[in-house]
């Protein structure tokens, strides 16, 4: 599911210690990918942390349980899961690096993390203040991210504030669409 180096993704569909993304319009299957990478790192004993802007706990943890097939002591074992409400901090940075073995962190979704920290998503200052104090800070304790992002209801192909996001991405980036 992770790639070890910058090289080859080794049959993984991200890279460990890069940020990669996953976009597309809503209802198009971009976090049941990333939990089904999830699925199988934590079926691979490795740790998955999943910061969450969107959805609930239960509604994540049911999609392990009932899609994937993860049991509960799995979950409670190797799943971390965030709801936060405020803005990324030097704190919950502390927080992440004591979850010893993580291998994958999902961030759900970039607009609203953006938006609790304040900030605006077409605006390159903001938007490259947002990654490099976030996701890429996870990405540099080795930690394979994917964010998850939604494109305009109009244009499928691209994201909100895109050009500022895809120089951002350093891992792959995949568009999700309904069929």
């Amino acid at each position: 599911s992770f790639a070890d180096n910058d090289l080859s993704n080794g049959g993984g569909i991200f890279y460990s210690g890069k940020v990669n993304e996953i976009h597309g319009p809503s209802e198009s299957g971009k976090t049941m990918v990333a939990l089904a990478v999830a699925a199988q790192e934590i079926r691979g004993d490795r740790h998955v942390i999943m910061i969450d802007f969107e959805d609930d706990g239960r509604s994540i943890v049911n999609r392990l349980r009932y899609v994937f097939g993860l049991d509960r002591e799995q979950i409670v074992k190797r799943f971390h899961y965030f709801r936060p409400d405020v803005a990324f901090s030097e704190k919950a940075l502390e927080h992440i690096r004591k979850v010893e073995g993580a291998s994958m962190c999902i961030i759900d979704a970039v607009t609203e993390g953006m938006s609790i920290a304040q900030l605006d998503g077409r605006n390159e200052n903001e938007v490259a203040h947002w990654y490099n104090t976030f996701p890429k800070k996870l990405a540099d304790l080795g930690i394979g991210v994917v964010l998850v992002d939604h494109t305009p209801q109009d244009n499928n192909q691209r994201q909100i504030g895109s050009q500022h996001k895809k120089s951002a991405v350093d891992g792959v980036s995949y568009t999700a669409e309904p069929i």
